[in-house]
Formats: C-alpha cells, structure tokens, sequence
C-alpha cells in the first residue's frame, strides 16, 4: 500500500469515526435546550387536549426540557398525523393520536402518510371507553332487551354519529355487524347536534365519549346501555361494560398512542419511550386522568412494538368491517 492510499484510508476511518462519535453523542444529549413540540390534533378544551398536556407535562418533568403542546386540528385528526409525519426525524416533534390512526386509512382516500411506516412507534399511553345511551323515552332499558327491540325493529332504529368514521359511527357498524341487522345511521356535523336530538326522541341511540354524556346521565335525560371499553370506568362505576352484558365483540377502546417522525434515532425512541413510562407509573396521573374518565395502560404496553403490535392488529380488523359496512373513503 503506498502512503497516498494508506493517507485516504486513515482519513476515511477518522471521518467515520467522527460521524459515529458526533450522532452518538448528539443522541446521548437529546434533548438539548430546543423545546420538544407535542401535537394533538384535536382541538383546544377537549378530552384529548387535556390528555395530551398532562402526558407533555410529564414530559418535560422526565426529560428536562420544555414541552410544548400544539393543537393541528382538521380532518379527522389526519392534518396533525400528517405533520408528524412530515416533521424532521430528531425527536423534537411528537404525536399522541387515538385509536384512529388504525381506521384513517380505511376512511379517507389521501393520507399523505402511513400509520405503519411513516413514524416511529414510541408507546402507547391511555385509554377511554364510549357509552352507549339513549333518551329516557326510549323503551328498551339494558341490553338484553335493546338487542331484542333492534332485531325485531331492524332499520327503524335509528343511530345517530357525530359524522362519518366518528367513534360513535363505528360503533354502530360494529353493533349491527354482529347482530346480523340494519340499523339507519342518522350523520351530524359533530356530536353536540347528534345529542340535542337523541335527548328530544327523535333519534333512537347514541355512542358517544363520557365527558357529553355524564351530566344527562345524572339528569336522567339519558340512560346507559354499556361502556364500549374493556373495563369499567371510574367515572361511571354503576355502568356495564359490553363484555359484562355478554357481548365481548362490540369492545371497543379509544387507546391513544406516541408517535416520532419515520427515522428518529432508536436511542432517542427509546429515551421517549422510558419517559412514556415513567409517565405510565405516575398514581398522579391516573388520579388526573380519572376526572376525564381515562385509564393509564399497564408501563409496559408504553413501548414501540406494543404500540406497533396494537396498530396493527386493529389495522387488520378496521378495514374488512368498514369496507363491508359500504362507507366510501372521503
């Protein structure tokens, strides 16, 4: 080897060298004094806003720096999942997202992203239930007997949503699918007209989160059917889960789960990640989160492959039932 080319290869292992030492190190001081930026995309004032300042307040406690949240709103969510996606990979912007991430894809034509591979899958966090109600004027009152009343009545029950591929929507696809009936979904701009007129009679149920429903529910304007969830909430402790009242196949949770940009460094993942979990260990914040009736997930579901592993699997089950339920992606 002559001097020129053994010169070329010493210089080409100190570069290399150098890069290995300087992104070490660079992960190693994550974060530096840049302010983490923590999107919802939904808006200010709403469960899922709360929930996300108080996982972001956790943050910043764990990890030493300035945690900002931001509300991208629009779209079903997608416009703040999208941003996300966009974001540079350096673990300065993150995303905490429900469960539909899993049923975007199945509902709007142009995502601009991918819930599977567009992001690095950090933990996931919490989750919530739906309640299924009625007005008091409704006749069925548990669910034995609503299931009796919609199969004898099939499509003259009427099911109001907060629009198409809303939670409450889907529920009611889910409901009929397992039943082996129609019921008419009745579509609103948004939950608040929907419950305006559940609670008038002129339309017959709906699936809603706690936070609307409670205050008719200790009213008696409403009555409850089940929580869609897979345990109780403390929130509302005298009301069933659907698995309790014999129907495990209509369970279904709001999950929420921790995202970063497709190629953050695993080092700064998995620093998140750790921080996720100290969050999910906080009795105080379980005691904060029981005032909008969310539940912590177990700290060690507040890792990638579980937040991976769920997405997916509910990927899988979302899309046969909305494509056999007809809905067109917008």
């Amino acid at each position: 080897m002559n001097l020129n080319s053994l010169f070329k290869s010493v210089l080409t292992l100190c570069v290399c060298f150098f890069v290995t030492v300087h992104a070490s190190f660079a992960q190693d001081a994550y974060p530096t004094k840049k302010p983490i930026t923590l999107i919802t995309p939904y808006p200010a004032g709403g469960a899922s806003d709360v929930l996300t300042r108080i996982l972001g307040a956790s943050l910043s406690k764990t990890l030493g720096q300035v945690v900002t949240v931001q509300n991208q709103t629009g779209a079903g969510g997608t416009i703040g999942s999208r941003f996300v996606a966009n974001a540079p990979a350096d673990g300065y912007t993150l995303l905490l997202q429900h469960f539909s991430m899993a049923t975007g894809p199945y509902l709007y034509k142009d995502l601009q992203f991918d819930p599977l591979k567009s992001f690095e899958h950090v933990g996931l966090f919490a989750e919530t239930a739906f309640i299924l109600v009625s007005g008091k004027q409704f006749a069925p009152n548990n669910m034995k007997e609503l299931v009796e009343h919609i199969k004898l009545n099939k499509e003259k029950v009427t099911f109001a949503t907060g629009g198409i591929g809303s939670g409450g929507h889907l529920f009611g696809i889910i409901l009929e699918q397992s039943l082996g009936t129609k019921i008419t979904p009745v579509h609103y701009r948004g939950a608040a007209p929907a419950m305006v007129d559940v609670l008038a009679g002129r339309v017959d149920l709906l699936c809603d989160s706690p936070g609307p429903v409670k205050p008719h529910l200790v009213t008696g304007a409403l009555k409850p059917f089940a929580l869609t969830g897979p345990n109780r909430l403390a929130g509302v402790p005298n009301i069933p889960t659907v698995a309790e009242t014999q129907y495990k196949e209509l369970t279904m949770s709001l999950w929420y789960g921790l995202y970063a940009p497709k190629g953050t460094p695993k080092a700064i993942v998995d620093r998140i990640s750790e921080a996720l979990q100290v969050a999910m260990k906080d009795r105080s914040i379980d005691t904060q989160l029981d005032k909008i009736d969310t539940a912590l997930l177990s700290p060690d579901q507040g890792t990638p492959n579980a937040l991976y592993k769920r997405l997916s699997n509910e990927m899988d089950m979302w899309g046969p039932v909305i494509k056999k339920a007809g809905v067109i992606p917008e």
